[in-house]
C-alpha cells in the first residue's frame, strides 16, 4: 500500500469539510443551505440555527441507521461513454485515469454530526467502489494503484484492524464493481473476457465470481459489450445494467437486466426494448420497498452521473411506464436523447436508506460540465429533492457512498448450475404467445433456429453503419458497412411443435440468439439480444417476447416437454462462422457467373427500386468473388458480395452497404424497440423469389435457375444473419505485420484467461465434492514498494550481495549502524528523532558534492515512483530541498523536496529494465547542518 492513515481530519471549510455545531458562513454547509433555499442575503446566526434545527430532523433517520459511511473519493467516472472506466494498462485506446483518491469514513462525532476519517489515502492511483459485507466487518473495494503498472484489482479492508488484502491479481486485466453475496463470495465487473466493443476500441468488461478469498475466479456472463455495476436485491437476485446491441443501434439499450448469483437465469428486468431511459446506472434495491429500485437516469457518450429515479416494473417494463423522475418527484417523459440527464444538477450512486431517503453523490451545479472543478459531493437527499451535505472535498468529488453497518442478508439462492455439464436447456410453451409474432397465422413458425455469437478481442480497420437509431464506426468489420455487428455461427435449428412449443439444448457459456423461421426457412421473427445458459441450467420461456408482468394460461404438458429436450439439427455441417466466400460464392459460381461477369457493371437494383436482378444485357453485373481491397476497414471483399450488397464507396474510401428490395436485411442501426414479424430479410428480399420456384411468379426461377434446398437455406441465412462476410475476425485481413501481432497478443490473453476459468472451475467442481479449499491466489510480481528489505545490511560500491533488495551509499556518518544506507530499506517510518531508536541514512558530509545513496534491486525491474520521507528532527536538522533521481538504464529526474515529514511521493514515467537506483546531487536547504533520510519507496513491477 502506498499510504494508510487511521488518525482522524476533519474537513476544512473549502478544503475538506465535517459538520458541527459551530457553522461559519463561510462552510459549505451553510453555503449548500443558502443554495437550496434560494438565499442571497447574507447568513446570520438565527438562519444558521434554524437550518441547523432543519438538518436534525431531516437526518434523524439515517444518524440511527447508518452512524457510519464508506466513501470513496476519486475523479467522476467515464470517458466518451459512461462505461469506460477500466483505464487497463495496456489499454487498445481510451484510458480515462486521473489519480487521486482515498477511501474514506463518516461516523457520528460527540456533537452528533458526522466527521471524516481517511483510512487509505494514494494521491496517484484510484481507490472505487466500496462494498460491506453483511456482518459490518469487511469493506471490498477496487485499487488501482499505478497507471501503466497496475490494474484494478480487489482488495479486502478489516474494519476492526486496517488490515488490508489483495485478492485478485494480474497486469492487464480489470476488477472492479464487487458486489458482496450473504455467504462471502464476490460478484464483480472484469476486463478478463479480453474483448473490445464493436463501435470503438476500449476494452468490454463482463461479471465474474470468487470468493472471499479470490478463489474459484470464474466468468458468469459472456456479453457482446459492457456490464456495469452488479447489486444484490433482497430476493437474491443480482441486478446490473446491460449494453446490448446485437442487429439493433448501440446507442440506447442500455437497460437494466437480472440473474441468480450463480449466473442463472439471466434475463431483462427493464428496458431492453425502449429508447427511455437512454441509460439505467447504479441501481439498487429499496429495502421494503415492494420491489422497487432507484437508479440514476443517464445517457450514452457522457460519464456516471444523471437524474435520480425510481424503477417500479409493477407498472411496466420498457420506456417510461415504470419509471419515475425523483428528487423533485416530476413528470418523467419518454426521451430519445443520448448524452441525457447531463445538464443541470446530477446524481450518482444512490443508497436507500428507505423509500423516500437516500444517500447519494450529488451536484448542485447547474453549469458544470463533464470537465466541471466543481465537485460531487455526499448528500442525504429524499424523493422531493431536499438535501443535506455530508461531505465535500472542494478538490475532489466524493461517491459511492455506503453504509458501514451489519444489516439482515437477502435470500440465499438454490444453486442451479450443474457443473459436470456442459450444455443447457431451453424450453418455450408457445411461440404465438407474445406480441413478438403479433398477426402471424398459428402454424405458420416451423422452426427456431440458434445462433451463437462470437465478439472481437483487438480493433483494427474500421467501417461505419447509420440508420434510425443513430451511426456509428464499427472496428474490425466482418461485414461490409451496415452489416452485422458480430462474427454469426448458425448452431441449428428445432422444430417449433403444432401448439407452438420447442425445447432443445444448447452449449453452455455461449452467448446465443434465435430465429422464427417459416417452410421457406426465412425468417419471421430475430431476438435482437443473446441469452446465455450455465451448464445444467433450464430456462423457460412463455413465448415471443412476452411480457414479463403476465402469465400464461397452457395445457398441463406441452408436446415439446412431452418429446424431451432435443438436439439441434446441425446447419449443414459443423458449427462455424458464417464466411460469404464459403457458403455463398460457391452457389454464386455454380448457378451464376455464366451470366453475371461482368466486373465493371453496377447492378441494376443500385439505382431502381426494382427487386429484379435480371437484365437485357446478354452480360451482367459480376458474381465473381476474388479480393477488393477495403484500406480503411483493412479487409479483403468479393467483388461479388460488394455488389449484392449494394455497396458505395464513401468519402475516406470507407466501403457501405445499402439494403435493396433485392437483397433487404435487418438494419443494423434499427430502433430498440420491438419490430413487427417479417419486417425485413429474405422472405422480403427479391432475391429469394427469383431463386425458389415455391415463390417465384408462375414458379418460374431467374434464368430458370435451379437450387437445392441446401443452397436455398444459405442464401436465406446469409440475407437473416445480417450479410456477414468472414465468419471470424482475422479471415480476409489486409494487415500489417505489427497489426498481427497485436491481434496475437490479445488473443493470447483471452487465450490464457479461459484457461485459468477452466482451471478455476476444476477446482471449484473438487471443492464442492471433498470440501478442502484450495490456496487462494497469489501473485508475487504485483505492483509494490521494491526496496522493502527489513534484513538488508549495508554493501559497499564495489561489492555484491546475494540479499536483495540492498543498499549502499558513499557516505555514512561516523559509520555508525543507525545512519546506515541500508535504514532506507527497513520499513521503520517512525521520525522522531535521531538515535538507535529513528534509524535513517545520514552522510559524514553534506557539502560533498557527488554524495549519493543507492537501493540495488538485484534484478532487472520497472518503475514509476519513488516516496521519500526525509528524517526531520528539527530544529536539530536541516532538510534537502532537491535532489536528483537516477537508474541504471540513463534515466534522471530532478525533484524539490519539502520540509515535512510526511511521505513526499514522486512519479515518472515507466522505466524499464532498471537495475539500481540512485538519489544524488543533494542541495541541502541550510549549509552545514545536518540532514538524513529516514525511508526510501520504489513503487513497480518486476521486469519480464
Amino acid at each position: 500500500m502506498l499510504r494508510t492513515c487511521l488518525t482522524v481530519s476533519l474537513f476544512l471549510f473549502l478544503s475538506a469539510v465535517s459538520f458541527s455545531a459551530e457553522l461559519t458562513p463561510e462552510s459549505p454547509i451553510v453555503q449548500e443551505w443558502m443554495r437550496q433555499d434560494g438565499r442571497t442575503a447574507a447568513p446570520d446566526a438565527d438562519y444558521i440555527q434554524s437550518c441547523q434545527k432543519r438538518r436534525d430532523k431531516r437526518l434523524k433517520t439515517l444518524k440511527n441507521a447508518f452512524p457510519k459511511i464508506i466513501f470513496a473519493k476519486h475523479f467522476d467516472l467515464g470517458g466518451s461513454h459512461y462505461a469506460y472506466t477500466e483505464a487497463q494498462s495496456d489499454a487498445q485506446a481510451e484510458r480515462n485515469f486521473v489519480p487521486g483518491t482515498a477511501l474514506c469514513l463518516l461516523e457520528l462525532n460527540d456533537d452528533g454530526e458526522y466527521s471524516n476519517r481517511t483510512l487509505i489515502d494514494d494521491p496517484n492511483g484510484i481507490i472505487r467502489d466500496p462494498a460491506v459485507s453483511y456482518d459490518g466487518k469487511t469493506i471490498v473495494f477496487a485499487w488501482k494503484k499505478s497507471d501503466f503498472l497496475d490494474d484494478y484489482h480487489l482488495y479486502s479492508y478489516d474494519v476492526a484492524s486496517g488490515n488490508i488484502r489483495q485478492l485478485t491479481f494480474g497486469l492487464g486485466y480489470a476488477d472492479y464493481e464487487p458486489c458482496l453475496l450473504p455467504n462471502g463470495d464476490i460478484i464483480f465487473n472484469s476486463t478478463r473476457c479480453v474483448q473490445i466493443v464493436d463501435c470503438w476500441w476500449t476494452e468490454v468488461s463482463n461479471l465474474y465470481r470468487c470468493d472471499k478469498d479470490g478463489r474459484f475466479l470464474r466468468r458468469l456472463s459472456f456479453d457482446q459489450v459492457h456490464t456495469n455495476f452488479p447489486s444484490v436485491l433482497e430476493d437474491g437476485r443480482i441486478v446490473y445494467t446491460r449494453w446490448d446491441y446485437n442487429d439493433r443501434g448501440q446507442i440506447f439499450p442500455q437497460g437494466l437486466f437480472q440473474m441468480n448469483p450463480d449466473g442463472t437465469a439471466q434475463t431483462e428486468y427493464y428496458g431492453n426494448n425502449s429508447w427511455f431511459p437512454t441509460t439505467l446506472l447504479h441501481a439498487r434495491g429499496i429495502p421494503n420497498g415492494g420491489g422497487k429500485l432507484v437508479a440514476v437516469f443517464s445517457g450514452h457518450h457522457n460519464r456516471q452521473y444523471g437524474k435520480l429515479g425510481i424503477i417500479d416494473v409493477t407498472k411496466g417494463r420498457q420506456e417510461n411506464s415504470g419509471t419515475q423522475l425523483i428528487a423533485p418527484i416530476r413528470e418523467t417523459k419518454a426521451d430519445r436523447i443520448d448524452a441525457w440527464g447531463q445538464q443541470g444538477d446530477r446524481f450518482a450512486f444512490p443508497y436507500p436508506i428507505n423509500e423516500h431517503e437516500f444517500l447519494a453523490g450529488y451536484n448542485p451545479n447547474p453549469n458544470a460540465g463533464h470537465t466541471t472543478t466543481t465537485p460531487f459531493g455526499i448528500y442525504w437527499i429524499d424523493e422531493s429533492g431536499q438535501r443535506e451535505l455530508l461531505a465535500y472535498d472542494s478538490a475532489i468529488s466524493s461517491h459511492q457512498p455506503v453504509p458501514l453497518a451489519a444489516r439482515a442478508a437477502p435470500y440465499e439462492r438454490t444453486i442451479r448450475v450443474n457443473n459436470d455439464a456442459n450444455y443447457g436447456t431451453f424450453t418455450l410453451q408457445d411461440v404465438y404467445a407474445g406480441p413478438g409474432l403479433q398477426g402471424i397465422e398459428r402454424g405458420t413458425a416451423k422452426t427456431l433456429r440458434v445462433i451463437a455469437l462470437e465478439f472481437r478481442s483487438v480493433g483494427i480497420g474500421s467501417n461505419h453503419n447509420v440508420g434510425p437509431a443513430g451511426s456509428a464506426m464499427i472496428s474490425t468489420p466482418i461485414s461490409i458497412g451496415n452489416g452485422t455487428w458480430d462474427v454469426k455461427i448458425p448452431l441449428g435449428d428445432t422444430p417449433i411443435y403444432e401448439d407452438g412449443s420447442a425445447s432443445f439444448l444448447v452449449p453452455a457459456k455461449t452467448p446465443l440468439y434465435f430465429q422464427i423461421l417459416d417452410e421457406n426457412g426465412h425468417a419471421i421473427q430475430t431476438m435482437r439480444s443473446w441469452s446465455t445458459l450455465q451448464p445444467g441450467e433450464v430456462f423457460s420461456c412463455i413465448g415471443c417476447h412476452e411480457d414479463k408482468n403476465t402469465t400464461l394460461s397452457a395445457p398441463s404438458q406441452t408436446i415439446a416437454l412431452q418429446k424431451g429436450a432435443q438436439p439441434l439439427k446441425p446447419f449443414y455441417g459443423k458449427p462455424r462462422g458464417f464466411n460469404f466466400d464459403r457458403e455463398i460464392q460457391p452457389i454464386l459460381d455454380k448457378h451464376c457467373v455464366e451470366c453475371h461477369n461482368d466486373a465493371q457493371r453496377k447492378p441494376d437494383f443500385a439505382h431502381t427500386k426494382s427487386a429484379d436482378v435480371s437484365s437485357d444485357e446478354t452480360v451482367a453485373f459480376s458474381l465473381k468473388g476474388g479480393k477488393v481491397e477495403d484500406l480503411h476497414a483493412k479487409r479483403y471483399w468479393s467483388l461479388s458480395y460488394l455488389n449484392l450488397t449494394n455497396y458505395q464507396a464513401e468519402s475516406g474510401g470507407v466501403f457501405s452497404g445499402r439494403q435493396t428490395p433485392v437483397v433487404n436485411w435487418i438494419n443494423v442501426q434499427e430502433s430498440p424497440a420491438m419490430l413487427p414479424p417479417y419486417q425485413s430479410g429474405a422472405a422480403k428480399s427479391g432475391l429469394m423469389k427469383m431463386l425458389d420456384p415455391k415463390l417465384a411468379a408462375d414458379g418460374k426461377t431467374h434464368s430458370d435457375v435451379k437450387l437445392t434446398r441446401e443452397e436455398l437455406d444459405k442464401m436465406a441465412a446469409w440475407i437473416d444473419l445480417l450479410v456477414p462476410a468472414y465468419g471470424d475476425y482475422k479471415e480476409g485481413n489486409l494487415w500489417d505485420e505489427r497489426e498481427l501481432q497485436k491481434h496475437a497478443y490479445y488473443e493470447i490473453k483471452r487465450r490464457d484467461m479461459r484457461e485459468l476459468d477452466a482451471v478455476n472451475h476444476l477446482q471449484l467442481i473438487s471443492y464442492l465434492k471433498d470440501g478442502k479449499l484450495p490456496i487462494p491466489a497469489q501473485e508475487q510480481n504485483v505492483y509494490r514498494n521494491l526496496a522493502l528489505n527489513p534484513g538488508a545490511t549495508d554493501v559497499k560500491s564495489n561489492e555484491k550481495t546475494a540479499n536483495f533488495p540492498a543498499a549502499s551509499s558513499n557516505s555514512v556518518y561516523k559509520s555508525l549502524k543507525e545512519f546506515a544506507a541500508s535504514n532506507c530499506l527497513d520499513g521503520k517510518m517512525d521520525n522522531k528523532g535521531h538515535g538507535a531508536k529513528f534509524p535513517s541514512w545520514g552522510p559524514d558530509n553534506l557539502s560533498e558534492k557527488s554524495l549519493w545513496w543507492q537501493v540495488d534491486f538485484g534484478k532487472p525491474v520497472k518503475a514509476d515512483q519513488i516516496a521519500i520521507v526525509i528524517r526531520a528532527d528539527f530544529p536539530h536538522d536541516t532538510y534537502w530541498k532537491e535532489c536528483t533521481i537516477e537508474c541504471s538504464n540513463g534515466f534522471t529526474k530532478k525533484i524539490a523536496l519539502r520540509r515535512t515529514t510526511d511521505k513526499q511521493i514522486f512519479t515518472f514515467p515507466v522505466q524499464d529494465n532498471v537495475t539500481w537506483l540512485r538519489l544524488t546531487n543533494f542541495v541541502p536547504e541550510q549549509e552545514n547542518v545536518w540532514a538524513a533520510l529516514t525511508e526510501v519507496e520504489v513503487y513497480g513491477i518486476d521486469a519480464e
